[in-house]
């Protein structure tokens, strides 16, 4: 029998509560990454407003950001990559700050919420934090969180 699967006759129980168990037990790998019911699909929203938390830890670094514009107002929490995806394409810890000014681009939640799935974030010092590696620059070629290529060419510049 392999390591990866799931047999009733090596516990003794029976097959209808085998499967259960190993539906269940994948669940929470399959709900974590659901963004797509959580979040609008349209990415094409932003918001710009003064950092007041930042989590930089696993599984998603999360960021609540106080936003002034009047349509906007209020406290919005920033959903973005994982911490150790971030250390791996060079961004390091301390890029976001608590006082910092940032303008975040993303996918906003369903049914109104104040949150936001991160695509882009525009950074204190100007750069661009692209989350996800295959994003598009936004707003500046300055980038950090590329591709590893797209990267070393900022680099050298």
């Amino acid at each position: 029998m392999g390591m990866n699967t799931c047999s009733s006759s090596a516990f003794g129980i029976s097959s209808t509560i085998a499967t259960a168990i190993c539906l269940f037990g994948l669940s929470p790998a399959i709900a974590h990454h659901s963004f797509n019911a959580l979040y609008e699909a349209d990415g094409d929203f932003e918001i710009a407003g003064e950092v007041t938390v930042v989590r930089w830890v696993n599984p998603h670094v999360r960021l609540t950001v106080r936003v002034d514009e009047e349509e906007q107002a209020g406290d919005w929490h920033v959903e973005a990559s994982n911490a150790t995806v971030f250390a791996r394409r060079g961004v390091p810890e301390g890029v976001i700050e608590v006082g910092d000014s940032v303008r975040v681009a993303g996918r906003p939640a369903r049914r109104g919420r104040a949150e936001l799935l991160a695509s882009n974030i525009l950074l204190r010092d100007g750069r661009e934090l692209l989350v996800n590696e295959d994003n598009a620059p936004r707003w500046t070629d300055d980038t950090i969180g590329g591709p590893p290529e797209q990267e070393q060419a900022v680099q050298r510049r």
